[in-house]
């Protein structure tokens, strides 16, 4: 039935003093029950597992990746110190350059801000150079007192913190006997100067504009290096930019990286944990989602990168950058809304039996999720809360690759096979057979191809499949044929699940047709005022200021009371298809976008449009999983 506009402002002008009662009742016990909450929700700090305001190390160069020198700006200059092995950070000095590269202590040659090794001794930047142990306080005291000893002759003069000594620097020679004679020439007005030669545990600080160094460091310990910082001015953020367009906030560390085959700069990204999430989130799901399914994904990341902790301790830093771990491309598209949901969920991890779970995701399922035993091989002992469940909320047909099918000649099958090591097949592959699926869900478990000899090979476990066939397969939730075949779909759903969601659309469209309310009428002593809803409004009573929010009427939609996900019974349907594609091709119809294990990311997104809390979206997908705070977990 519908209601005419009067009627609609008649029953927002009731609620809104309704609001307000109900505001004057709890006022007086308003902030006991914050405060209680508060409390217990700290009640275990005494001997937590993690540190409250915890750091995540992120290695952006590493490994092979490394270069000679890596280029960093700041608009206002860089903060230059030490990170100890306990990640603390010391601040050493400050320069007002706004561009810098960290190279290795070498030799270099400066092409176009590009840093490479010199071949020879005709270097831009030399590595040798001389130096003096200071009594000064400070390095300004010292370096204006080198200055003013050195006032006839243009030579360099920056900084250095070695092997935990302070020393000033002076010169840039290419080799050691240039070094030498600067020095035997100065020794008359400058006493106990010493060579420094290049090391493979040094790094230099130099502006790729000017050549000029500006500080350096040395340390044969691990997980320390040298630290730059963007200097702060004024309100807001000051980021570190990096050649690839990226910006970031926090410390970089930059460490010498040596092995036989390679020397570089190895850098680190060193930021409290909700900054990393916000380094994250933006670059695996979307800045514009609704709050819970941001809130939802927050504790995801969250839990992931505590249940992964150090996992590249081996490389001096707690997670990479990439998909190994999680996507983190820093803060340039970190928005104020998601630092807010970040924030409203702070602290808050997924757990199983007292211990943070692997909160594993993926782009999209295609209609229910896979156990991590059907797609890795762990047992369900071991990973219980990742097991399969139905996901009908999901529209993933409606999503990059949520939705695909792939045609493959069966010469072109065989080949990607033997390419990614089944060297059992010999010939075209004449047929292909799944044997079975995974448990309570649609993901294939097992599957054999024969090729024109009568070889097999048969590959068992959903994310190994997978890979075996790829780049071809988004996901291993699919069924395969000839061309022209048909072939039946096993799905996965809730008892009265589809039915609910079919209930929905309809009063959506329905609503889409009718005029919603969406301002109210206010009386003030000078007549009235009208509102824009939803609407946050302060009345002044004998009691004191009352604030209400007043939100536009539910639609009937709005109004559907939704499932709960927690207490409903899994249905299995099954459907034909015939599959489209070339002649003679093998066609793979398949849904989902990754491994399938966990969380999809834009199944979240859905049951968050649908209207469910963070909470009830991040434990659908962990079964039998607990929201708690990280720092509360004691070691069991």
């Amino acid at each position: 039935m519908k209601h005419t506009n009067k009627e609609k402002t008649t029953k927002l002008i009731t609620r809104v003093f309704l609001l307000f009662l109900a505001a004057l009742m709890l006022l007086g016990s308003f902030y006991y029950v914050i405060a209680f909450t508060f409390i217990n929700a700290r009640a275990d700090e005494s001997t937590p597992l993690y540190e409250k305001d915890l750091v995540i190390r992120v290695g952006l160069m590493y490994g092979s990746k490394v270069t000679v020198g890596f280029k960093v700006q700041a608009e206002n200059g860089f903060e230059i110190g030490f990170v100890d092995s306990d990640n603390n950070y010391k601040k050493l000095w400050q320069v007002t350059d706004s561009i810098l590269s960290v190279t290795c202590d070498a030799n270099l040659i400066n092409s176009d801000h590009t840093i490479s090794k010199a071949t020879d001794d005709n270097a831009d930047i030399g590595g040798y150079h001389l130096q003096i142990s200071s009594d000064a306080e400070n390095f300004s005291d010292a370096i204006t007192a080198l200055k003013t000893l050195l006032k006839d002759k243009n030579i360099p003069i920056f900084p250095a913190y070695i092997k935990g000594e302070i020393k000033i620097r002076f010169g840039s020679y290419s080799t050691k006997s240039a070094a030498k004679a600067a020095r035997d020439e100065m020794a008359s007005i400058i006493e106990n100067i010493e060579i420094a030669e290049p090391t493979y545990t040094a790094v230099s600080a130099i502006n790729p504009e000017t050549n000029n160094i500006v500080f350096e460091y040395d340390s044969e310990e691990r997980n320390t290096g040298l630290a730059l910082c963007a200097v702060q001015s004024g309100s807001g953020y000051s980021y570190i930019k990096t050649p690839a367009e990226n910006i970031y906030l926090g410390i970089f560390r930059f460490s010498r990286y040596k092995t036989d085959s390679t020397d570089g700069v190895a850098v680190t990204n060193i930021i409290p944990i909700d900054e990393y999430i916000a380094g994250v989130l933006p670059y695996e799901i979307g800045v514009l989602w609704h709050d819970e399914a941001q809130k939802a994904f927050s504790i995801a990341v969250r839990s992931y990168a505590l249940s992964k902790y150090q996992r590249h301790e081996n490389m001096d830093f707690d997670m990479c950058n990439t998909i190994c771990c999680q996507v983190y491309r820093g803060c340039g598209r970190t928005t104020e809304q998601v630092r807010e949901n970040i924030k409203a969920t702070s602290g808050e991890v997924l757990s199983y039996n007292g211990k943070i779970i692997p909160s594993c995701y993926s782009s999209s399922v295609g209609g229910s999720t896979v156990s991590a035993a059907d797609a890795w091989g762990s047992t369900e002992e071991s990973n219980p809360f990742l097991r399969a469940i139905p996901t009908p909320w999901e529209k993933y047909e409606e999503y990059g690759n949520g939705k695909w099918s792939i045609s493959i000649s069966p010469k072109a099958l065989a080949k990607t096979l033997v390419t990614n090591g089944y060297t059992a097949i010999k010939g075209d592959i004449q047929s292909v057979k799944i044997n079975s699926l995974c448990k309570n869900s649609s993901y294939v478990y097992s599957i054999t191809f024969t090729d024109v000899y009568n070889n097999e090979i048969t590959i068992t476990r959903s994310d190994r499949i997978r890979i075996a066939l790829s780049p071809y397969l988004k996901s291993a939730n699919f069924v395969v044929g000839k061309a022209g075949e048909t072939v039946s779909v096993t799905d996965y759903t809730y008892e009265g699940f589809d039915e609910f969601l079919k209930k929905k659309a309809e009063l959506d469209e329905s609503a889409s047709e009718e005029q919603t309310e969406t301002t109210v009428g206010v009386l003030t002593a000078t007549g009235e005022y009208k509102l824009d809803l939803p609407a946050d409004l302060s009345v002044i009573t004998a009691g004191g200021i009352v604030s209400a929010r007043i939100e536009p009427e539910k639609t009937e939609a709005e109004k559907l009371e939704l499932p709960d996900l927690s207490n409903l019974k899994v249905v299995t349907k099954t459907r034909e298809i015939t599959l489209e594609g070339n002649a003679g091709d093998f066609v793979f119809e398949g849904r989902g976008w990754g491994h399938g294990v966990g969380l999809s990311q834009w199944g979240i997104k859905d049951l968050a449009d649908l209207g469910y809390d963070y909470a009830t979206i991040i434990k659908t997908y962990y079964y039998g999983s607990e929201i708690v705070y990280y720092y509360t977990l004691v070691e069991n």
